[in-house]
């Protein structure tokens, strides 16, 4: 947590309740006069998370090459023409991992950028 959103934390009323958010994981504050706030936790900034994201999404790849070699196994071991559901199961499995995979292998961290968003998309608060 940064400097600056811990001191932010200290200026706030002692009676605030703490809810922590498990993805991007923001703290959702309210305060004694029932505003909400929203403090972001930038977790991902860290090199261990970085380098952490990356080796999951080397993972990822690893566990969906041998799911495709299993499955192929399975494919030329059976005689019919259809799939079983544990071969649907498994092709499944091996597109969401290889797709997770590279996503978190390519682009690691920069999954949390924030992005600009046009007017027409953004809400408005009155």
């Amino acid at each position: 947590m940064s400097l600056k959103t811990r001191r932010f934390l200290r200026n706030l009323n002692a009676n605030c309740r703490f809810l922590l958010s498990s993805s991007y994981a923001p703290m959702r504050i309210w305060s004694a006069s029932c505003k909400e706030v929203f403090v972001m936790v930038a977790w991902h900034e860290k090199l261990g998370a970085r380098i952490g994201l990356r080796v999951a999404g080397i993972g990822l790849l690893a566990f969906a090459w041998m799911a495709c070699v299993w499955l192929q196994n399975m494919v030329r071991a059976s005689a019919s023409a259809e799939g079983s559901p544990l071969q649907c199961l498994l092709a499944a499995a091996v597109f969401a991992s290889a797709s997770a995979g590279l996503l978190l292998t390519f682009v690691g961290a920069g999954l949390w950028e924030p992005v600009m968003v046009s007017d027409r998309w953004a809400t408005r608060v009155p």
